[in-house]
């Protein structure tokens, strides 16, 4: 359960530990350096801005650093390895030709495909999909007409 919500809010508890972590240091940045240079009262609040300033640039190079790091990615496994045909939502991997089921695919399971004569099906348990292949569609079925014999109307 713990893990859940710490997962479900993970960006917004870097964020504060962030802004904890520069309020802090900014705090010490003005106690150890800058009180020591402080000859008169006058430069005091310029002095104080300058340790609010550095302390916000800290918040923000390290929160650029956390988005870097873990929610703008390089390219993942899928697109270097797969390449997506859009018009029936099949992943086909580059090096073997071989079919993967697109909603396994995002779920982070290479799931291939079953090759059946009017399109493709899945053959994870969970999934079962079916894709329809646009080049080769099934055919529509044929309407039965039942024939009204010869004593329909008496």
């Amino acid at each position: 359960m713990i893990k859940n919500i710490v997962s479900k809010y993970a960006e917004q508890i870097v964020v504060l530990l962030l802004t904890s972590l520069s309020v802090i240091i900014a705090k010490s940045v003005y106690n150890f350096l800058l009180i020591p240079l402080l000859v008169a009262n006058q430069g005091k609040i310029i002095i104080q801005i300058s340790a609010l300033l550095l302390g916000l640039l800290l918040v923000s190079l390290s929160y650029i650093f956390y988005l870097y790091r873990y929610k703008i990615r390089p390219k993942s496994k899928i697109e270097n390895e797969y390449t997506f045909n859009e018009n029936t939502g099949i992943y086909t991997h580059n090096k073997t030709g071989k079919l993967f089921c697109g909603t396994c695919m995002l779920e982070g399971i290479e799931s291939p495909l079953i090759t059946l004569d009017y399109g493709w099906f899945c053959q994870r348990k969970g999934c079962s999909k079916n894709y329809s292949n646009p080049d080769n569609p099934r055919p529509k079925p044929q309407k039965k007409v039942i024939s009204r014999g010869v004593m329909w109307n008496k």
